[in-house]
């Protein structure tokens, strides 16, 4: 599969109302502004979706401050795609050295630990060009952890480039849906990990620094992120743009970020999960819409919350009672 440019997509998008490819991350996130100016109607993704849900007003807030979601973790994600998915684009999207300090005539070091001139203008440079700089421990514990990414997939049979392709973009124009029409009509995008040249499944992989050695860890995990909701979601449009090649099995790939030696684990969402997620992802596509075609985005008020004691609650509750009998 070919790595698709944004007139490609555009042109699909307006003759077939769907378009896919192989797509560079960063610019696949570039372009959901742009498709929304050029093509006229709203663009959004699942983790759209899940921050509209959550609070429509504060995703509303956001969009219009341009802010994007940013953590250690996140960009932990990103640089082991990278190495494990799409390593050819590295170097356009990292720079990794050691810290070059400068030196007086004498060749001693300055005591504040001045940086190099001219490493300080490469790096200022790269990081301008849109480049992240990497520590050679940073760059060391995300080259640890996408060697496992790559084992786990050899295992079940996953080459990049030879039996799968990946970060393949995904792009839908939805007027309706199960035959009732949205409020207006919306592009929904994807874009998949790892897609393989046969069988039934799709793959994304999820960094964690939960226990993957835990069932319940993993399933929290799913479920306080929605993540069934991204295997319901990425699957049906995945149907959609190529009918003749259905797929019907969403695995989750989880590699924990903690330990020399990182474990992995796949998470498999079959076709009862997909099935009660589904109803999740539509629920939210058709309040994004009306939102959109009402102009509504909530107030900062809130509704109020009933307190009902959670799983968490209950267990402390227990602990507490069997140091009280012992």
């Amino acid at each position: 599969m070919n790595r698709v440019t944004y007139e490609q997509v555009v042109a699909q998008l307006k003759t077939s109302g769907c378009a896919a490819g192989q797509v560079n991350p960063t610019e696949y996130h570039a372009w959901k502004g742009r498709l929304a100016e050029e093509l006229g109607m709203p663009v959004t993704s699942k983790s759209d979706l899940a921050d509209f849900a959550a609070n429509r007003y504060a995703w509303k807030k956001a969009k219009e401050a341009g802010t994007r979601k940013s953590s250690a973790a996140l960009e932990l994600g990103s640089l082991v795609d990278c190495l494990a998915l799409t390593p050819e684009l590295f170097e356009e999207q990292y720079l990794c050295e050691p810290k070059r300090v400068a030196l007086k005539k004498d060749g001693t070091p300055y005591a504040n630990g001045q940086q190099d001139a001219t490493q300080k203008a490469e790096w200022e440079a790269a990081v301008a060009a849109g480049r992240r700089l990497l520590s050679p421990d940073e760059y060391e514990r995300g080259a640890r952890i996408a060697g496992q990414v790559v084992r786990h997939m050899e295992l079940i049979g996953l080459v990049v480039g030879e039996t799968c392709d990946t970060q393949v973009g995904l792009w839908v124009c939805v007027a309706e849906l199960g035959g009732v029409p949205l409020a207006t009509p919306i592009i929904l995008c994807a874009m998949l990990d790892v897609l393989p040249h046969e069988g039934r499944r799709i793959v994304d992989v999820k960094t964690t620094g939960k226990d993957v050695a835990s069932e319940s860890a993993l399933v929290y995990a799913a479920e306080d992120f929605w993540y069934g909701a991204q295997a319901a979601l990425y699957t049906d449009m995945f149907n959609l743009v190529a009918p003749d090649d259905e797929r019907c099995e969403f695995v989750f790939l989880f590699v924990g970020t903690g330990g020399e030696v990182p474990m992995s684990r796949e998470l498999v969402m079959l076709g009862d999960s997909l099935a009660l997620y589904r109803e999740v992802y539509t629920g939210w596509v058709r309040e994004f819409a009306l939102a959109h075609a009402d102009g509504d985005w909530g107030t900062p008020e809130l509704e109020a919350v009933v307190y009902a004691p959670s799983r968490r609650f209950y267990a402390q509750w227990a602990m507490h009672n069997e140091r009280s009998e012992a």
